[in-house]
């Protein structure tokens, strides 16, 4: 089932912002606002070790072992992805400290977007190998 391949990811991560936020502080909007802003960032770096976990685990299988090439392509094309997903989450944070909501919003979706898209890269990888 699909929906189990992503259950476990998606609640460690949700468990990380919660710890993130409620823990030995006290938060307010603006905070909170901040680190929903910066959680893409999270979810394609929880991503990316999931994608090399997979990459590894799939090594022991003496019938199905990747090329060392394949390894490093698609560590170096996770890499690469990320960095859009880490500057997008900057600007929408910068917009919104310069009080540009909507634009903050707009940022913000397209890094999820971009992380989530990751993600789902990241968990397919195993079915290819």
């Amino acid at each position: 089932m699909i929906i189990w391949d992503y259950a476990l990811p998606g609640s460690i991560i949700l468990l990380k912002l919660m710890l993130r936020l409620g823990t030995d502080q006290e938060t307010n909007g603006a905070d909170t606002l901040k680190a929903i802003l910066v959680f893409p960032v999270d979810i394609a770096f929880l991503s990316l070790s999931y994608g090399t976990a997979i990459l590894y685990a799939s090594q022991g299988n003496l019938t199905g072992q990747v090329p060392v090439k394949a390894v490093l392509t698609i560590a170096f094309l996770a890499v690469f992805l990320l960095i859009p997903v880490i500057i997008v989450s900057k600007k929408s944070e910068r917009a919104l400290v310069l009080a540009r909501t909507r634009q903050a919003g707009w940022l913000a979706t397209l890094g999820y977007t971009l992380a989530l898209s990751i993600t789902t890269l990241s968990i397919s990888i195993g079915g290819l190998f």
